[in-house]
């Protein structure tokens, strides 16, 4: 079977009017316009094509019209149709899915043409040939659901158009329709998604930047282009490579896709089981494109379209005003014949280097014309400087896109100039040769010192095995086969943690050669490359951590799963260890939702006490200095301290933070030009974490106390000059912001530890005190400047001499001394006398301050 399709012929007498996209719309000759036996049209290289001699109207004389010139791909063909200006009547095909259409989103069909004729078609052989007919065997029973499709009529004096695409969008939103009673129809919840992340690995890994990846019956890779019996679904990556497939009838599918920018086809090497209902979350989807050496020249750009080639300007007299200065403007007619004229005498010569491919490439390779009906094969040349030896050449077609290899024996190459030569053999007509009009040509050069890939080698995604696979699971000699195995294990398993720690038991994996592999598997599903996060080649699976929703009820059971390995084999906690600073030193490699996941387990495993996980081993891989700059740490260790309150205290986050040498520094986590406790509080109470704030500013106070502190007691002792001390110990308090309480501790503090005590002779050391307070009493004085700061410095007096048995006794000397230098006034010391609220000692003091405040009290009747 060639051919299904639906084909609408309409009034035409009313529809003059096409429209196939915002840039492709025309008023259309009739289809009497057409008929060459009559003298309408003259006849041109193939059928479909005329050149319109005599039309009905003389606006279309010499156009060529040819129904071709207004194909589609399957992508981009939603809406089609025809407006008739007498009757303001849109007639339109809407098509809301691809699902039910054969050769996948790039395959090209024809939509509207003269007639005026509307077609929704199902599959078809344009632009392919016989590779899409439908094939069957004997007895074999099939069937398929085409469509439904949505032809819809709108009326009026308005945008027919606008409107007609309004819809369309309505009707996709609407996709499945929900009307259809057949049971080979599901309806929406009787369908399933499909999420993940498409990355490429070319040397490194990125994402699969707006890629196009669907689910198509099981074959090989590109596969999907030639089907036609089963069902399509597509889609495209976003700019980080994530991608949804929603809609998806239960069945058996392979993920294919390709990636604009990289040459090749990939296939997901685990078929991808789709139930009703179900969501199936795949992760992280890994394409390696086919490479065997760096990149040493490229024509064109890797997107199977032709755009970026030459195309030649049409004949006047044999053109579509549609598509002048067009982007499409290669489905002129004619355009093959032009390449004659501009290479009369040889032909196309392309020097790597020298030449544009936008100028001096001609989109397609086509024959030269020598006669009224003789024609010979062209030969290409490229030229280029090669440095090296052994290369071979890629190029790829769209229509059907394929990948060739062609090996190239170093001894036909030399150091310097180098010229390979294209010839196109074939010359029957001039539709023979490599036709570029909706495809794309590249050629790819690579170097490669020491092997090639065959050509029976297919590019990879997320690990295809080219080599077999290794079915025996005992004890594998290698990392690799170490890695394939336990991905194996989980596959089998199905990611049953349970089942998986049970079949692990029971191996004989060497657990104690290839630990660190076994947390690799376990954090991202397969094996990374030496010394980096990247994944490695070989076989991966879908259930590990990175590929976990971001809650703590998804990653849990990882945690769990890992305790009880530790329990079993406590030799791995140190390769446990390894992985996790590793993975943490390298937070950048992963994306900002994989990261969150990473920070949600760190958090559980210090909640459930994991083994195998010191503070230090979280904390300090982070200080790394491009990670905290970009604010990757801070949105981490916020992630991590949310997820780990949730039920533990702030004394215990405290705790593991103290033990990680963290707890006094957490402005390190801030990125330099953020690095404020403004910012900090800031940030951390925007989410929720007030608690942590409230003690991140006790802490900086107490670390700038100290400070202070030591800085006064280490110019008390060395006897620098009262007044810049004074300044000093002001500038100090002012940038700390110290309250008046401290400040007077701080100031008393810093006096007192720069005494020279002498051991147990009391009067030396009562001496001692009293030399230092006269000596600094001038600081005092300056700094307790309120009567509030003074009772606080008879409370800190009052402690010190309390808590220090040598200044028992002279408590009372003290407050004399400070008395007489104007720091401590009376009424301050009365007050403290007979109402001081601090009980510690004061029963010992208030009896030796006793004469001393009777002799103010007396002072005091006097006056």
């Amino acid at each position: 079977m060639g051919q299904v399709r639906i084909v609408f012929k309409l009034d035409h007498d009313k529809f003059h009017y096409m429209a196939v996209g915002d840039d492709q719309q025309r008023e259309m000759p009739m289809d009497i316009d057409r008929d060459i036996h009559r003298g309408h049209a003259k006849a041109l290289g193939y059928k479909e094509a005329v050149q319109l001699i005599h039309p009905h109207n003389s606006m279309f004389k010499d156009q060529v019209d040819d129904k071709y010139q207004y194909s589609c791909d399957i992508k981009d063909n939603k809406v089609h149709g025809w407006i008739s200006n007498k009757s303001h009547v849109g007639f339109w095909i809407i098509s809301p899915s691809g699902e039910y259409r054969s050769g996948g989103p790039t395959k090209q069909e024809l939509t509207s043409h003269v007639g005026p004729t509307a077609i929704a078609s199902f599959t078809s052989g344009h632009y392919v040939g016989s590779d899409m007919d439908t094939r069957y065997k004997s007895g074999e029973a099939w069937k398929k659901v085409l469509g439904p499709v949505f032809i819809y009529l709108n009326s009026g004096d308005g945008l027919l158009w606008e409107e007609a695409k309004r819809q369309s969008k309505e009707e996709v939103k609407a996709w499945p329709y929900d009307f259809v009673a057949s049971s080979d129809f599901p309806s929406c919840r009787e369908r399933g998604t499909v999420t993940g992340r498409l990355l490429v690995n070319d040397r490194f890994l990125t994402p699969g930047r707006f890629a196009y990846i669907g689910l198509a019956p099981l074959g090989e890779a590109g596969s999907w282009q030639k089907n036609t019996k089963g069902y399509q679904f597509w889609t495209k990556t976003n700019e980080t490579g994530y991608f949804k497939i929603d809609n998806v009838r239960p069945g058996t599918y392979n993920l294919y896709g390709w990636i604009p920018g990289y040459i090749g086809d990939f296939r997901y090497q685990n078929r991808v089981n789709v139930a009703s209902g179900s969501e199936i979350r795949l992760g992280r989807v890994v394409y390696k494109p086919p490479r065997n050496g760096p990149t040493l020249w490229e024509i064109g750009v890797p997107d199977r379209t032709a755009g970026e080639y030459f195309v030649p300007e049409p004949y006047k007299n044999t053109m579509n005003p549609l598509y002048l200065n067009h982007t499409d403007k290669f489905r002129q007619y004619g355009l093959w014949q032009r390449y004659t004229e501009l290479y009369p005498n040889h032909d196309l010569i392309y020097t790597i280097g020298v030449s544009n491919y936008s100028k001096d490439w001609f989109y397609a390779q086509v024959t030269r014309k020598i006669g009224d009906s003789t024609y010979t094969p062209t030969t290409w040349q490229i030229v280029f400087h090669l440095p090296y030896v052994n290369m071979r050449a890629r190029h790829g077609i769209h229509g059907l896109y394929r990948l060739y290899s062609i090996n190239v024996p170093g001894r036909l190459l030399r150091t310097g100039t180098n010229t390979i030569y294209l010839r196109q053999a074939k010359a029957s007509g001039p539709f023979e040769g490599v036709i570029f009009q909706t495809q794309k040509f590249r050629l790819r050069f690579n170097l490669s010192t020491s092997w090639f890939m065959s050509s029976k080698e297919k590019p990879t995604l997320g690990g295809t095995r080219i080599k077999t696979r290794k079915r025996n699971i005992a004890a594998p000699l290698d990392p690799a086969a170490f890695s394939d195995a336990l991905v194996q294990i989980y596959l089998d398993n199905a990611g049953d943690l349970e089942l998986v720690a049970k079949s692990l038991e029971s191996s004989d994996l060497n657990f104690s050669r290839y630990g660190d592999i076994f947390f690799e598997v376990v954090f991202i599903g397969g094996r990374t490359q030496t010394g980096s996060v990247k994944s490695d080649e070989g076989e991966r699976h879908p259930y590990s951590i990175i590929d976990c929703e971001p809650k703590r009820e998804a990653i849990l059971p990882s945690v769990v799963y890992i305790q009880k390995i530790l329990r079993r084999k406590a030799f791995l906690i140190k390769n446990l260890e390894n992985v996790t600073r590793r993975f943490l030193q390298s937070l950048e490699l992963f994306e900002e939702n994989e990261r969150k996941k990473l920070a949600i387990f760190t958090a559980l495993a210090f909640s459930q006490k994991l083994s195998g996980l010191p503070a230090e081993t979280v904390f300090q891989p982070l200080l790394k200095d491009t990670l905290v700059a970009k604010g990757i740490v801070l949105n981490f260790v916020t992630d991590f301290f949310n997820e780990y309150l949730v039920e533990n205290s702030l004394d215990d986050l405290i705790s593991i933070l103290r033990r990680g040498k963290m707890d006094d520094k957490l402005l390190e986590f801030l990125p330099p030009t953020k690095r404020t406790t403004e910012s900090f509080a800031e940030h951390f109470t925007k989410a929720g974490l007030t608690a942590l704030v409230e003690y991140n500013e006790r802490k900086i106070f107490e670390v700038k106390l100290k400070e202070i502190k030591a800085v006064l007691t280490s110019q008390v002792t060395e006897e620098i000059n009262v007044d810049e001390v004074t300044e000093m110990v002001k500038q100090q308090v002012k940038d700390a912001k110290l309250p008046e309480t401290e400040v007077v501790h701080v100031i008393w503090d810093g006096i007192m530890n720069a005494v020279q005590w002498s051991g147990k002779n009391q009067q030396q050391n009562s001496n001692a005190v009293l030399r230092q307070v006269k000596t600094w009493a001038p600081l005092l004085n300056t700094l307790c400047s309120t009567g509030n700061m003074e009772m606080e410095l008879m409370y800190k007096v009052q402690m010190q001499c309390y808590e220090d048995a040598k200044l028992m006794k002279v408590f009372p000397e003290v407050v004399r001394s400070l008395y007489e230098l104007d720091v401590l006034a009376e009424d301050t010391i009365l007050h403290w006398y007979r109402k001081g609220t601090n009980p510690k000692g004061r029963q010992t003091f208030v009896k030796g301050l006793e004469p001393f405040v009777n002799w103010l009290e007396e002072a005091e009747e006097e006056e």
